[in-house]
């Protein structure tokens, strides 16, 4: 089966998603564009409740958006 990229906004989602879940903090978003960065926030807000949560299933690096 062939592998699909993903636009640009749902790589920034995830990116995001995995800095929360590290515990990064979101000033350092790399992403420039501001449709891009809101997504990438977006995704660092989810990843970021689930770890103060503590509800990571295999911390959370595979959760779809």
């Amino acid at each position: 089966m062939r592998t699909q990229k993903r636009t640009m906004q749902t790589r920034a989602w995830h990116r995001g998603y995995r800095a929360g879940v590290r515990g990064r903090p979101r000033t350092h978003c790399p992403v420039g564009a501001l449709k891009t960065q809101a997504l990438w926030l977006e995704g660092w807000l989810s990843g970021a409740e689930e770890r103060a949560n503590g509800t990571l299933a295999l911390f959370g690096l595979h959760k779809p958006r």
